[in-house]
């Protein structure tokens, strides 16, 4: 994976502004997306790239339901119907590391 510096500049963060806190959350959500398997990252990518994702399109629901449980995705209604996914701002920052 990229060097610390760039990941934190993927996600906005910089040693010399961020707090001692935001820079800990930063690292701390480093070490969770360097833990992702395939199919979370298939996932993530999917509810990024072209969310909301329709259930029955989910590349994986073992890593939809794992990044739901962790917040990076959400279950959301499209049109007035439910199962679909959608990222967070969470996800979102978690995508870009994951491109950084």
């Amino acid at each position: 994976m990229a060097k610390l510096k760039s990941l934190l500049d993927a996600i906005h963060e910089s040693p010399d502004l961020s707090s001692p806190e935001e820079l800990k959350s930063a690292c701390e959500l480093i070490m969770r997306v360097q833990k992702m398997d395939a199919a979370q990252r298939d996932v993530l990518a999917q509810a990024f790239k072209r969310g909301p994702v329709w259930a029955g399109d989910i590349a994986s629901s073992t890593g939809r339901n794992a990044l739901l449980e962790d917040g990076f995705v959400v279950m959301v209604l499209k049109d007035g119907e439910e199962g679909f996914t959608a990222c967070t701002y969470k996800g979102a920052r978690a995508y870009r590391l994951i491109q950084a």
